[in-house]
């Protein structure tokens, strides 16, 4: 498209400087050219676009360490920018659904390229051109963990919801 542009451009040039040159006399044109591209960004779970979707998240107890643990599988960003960040905004706290004020605290992290990551910290991470190029070195893992060991709280059912920021990183 810009050799069709410049093209164009040319022949204007060369046609208003024929018709309106004579003897000493030229002409001029200035051609001011803008282009926008917004920055689009989704996220990918499991070969699934999940962006305003939400995904279950089951955490049980772990048999080998007694907490409740749970590592995702690989998350992947896709868009036409180089970065995002990854970051969540909430704290990671599992309400007890039955009894206000009981709840279990939990410990977050980011799995990047095998380096954990404080999850409410901007994290960066390469977006993809498509999701079939995701590997372990370009997804990122959620892992959650409580801070306890799963026998000290009291039995019931502890639930929340955790929002993930997902932004271009320019």
């Amino acid at each position: 498209m810009s050799n069709k542009l410049l093209l164009f451009c040319g022949s204007l040039l060369f046609f208003m400087s024929s018709v309106n040159a004579g003897p000493g006399r030229s002409s001029q044109l200035s051609l001011g050219v803008d282009a926008l591209l917004e920055a689009r960004v989704a996220l990918y779970y499991r070969g699934e676009r999940v962006t305003d979707k939400s995904i279950d998240f089951p955490l049980p107890v772990n048999a080998a360490n007694g907490f409740f643990e749970e590592l995702s599988d690989y998350f992947y960003v896709v868009g036409n920018i180089e970065n995002a960040k990854v970051k969540f905004a909430d704290a990671f706290i599992l309400d007890d659904e039955e009894t206000p004020g009981r709840n279990i605290s939990m410990v977050g992290a980011f799995v990047f390229n095998e380096i954990r990551y404080d999850v409410t910290s901007d994290l960066t991470v390469p977006v993809l051109r498509d999701v079939r190029q995701g590997t372990s070195t370009n997804g990122f893992k959620v892992h959650m963990k409580s801070q306890h060991l799963a026998h000290n709280y009291p039995s019931g059912r502890y639930v929340n919801v955790f929002t993930l920021i997902l932004t271009p990183a320019m």
